[in-house]
């Protein structure tokens, strides 16, 4: 109930209703398909993790995913010590980049 909650965290919990309300209305891609896919060597990603956050431009998630498990690498869906590269797009999750930061974990920003 509304009511047990702090003002703190009744406002927390307002601000996550609404970021998960504008992650539903988001748009996708707004440039679908209008950059080439780069290709690599065979493995060139091997050994490297990526989180991806937020909605890139020209290509959707699940490709780009599909993209760097073709190569070798590791798609998570969380910062950790582990990650190599945070992949940002449009809309990307602020606690990722931050935590990205305090990690001094490389931050690709692609929107």
């Amino acid at each position: 109930r509304s009511s047990d909650l702090s003002p703190e965290d009744a406002e927390k919990k307002r601000s996550l209703g609404k970021a998960y309300r504008n992650f539903l209305n988001r748009d996708g891609p707004r440039a679908l398909g209008s950059k080439e896919i780069p290709q690599g060597a065979e493995n060139c990603l091997e050994g490297m993790t990526f989180v991806i956050t937020g909605v890139m431009e020209s290509i959707e998630r699940d490709e780009a995913k599909s993209l760097v498990e073709r190569y070798g690498g590791k798609v998570t869906g969380n910062v950790s010590k582990k990650t190599s590269y945070l992949v940002m797009g449009r809309d990307g999750g602020e606690s990722k980049r931050e935590k990205a930061e305090s990690l001094v974990t490389r931050i690709d920003r692609k929107s």
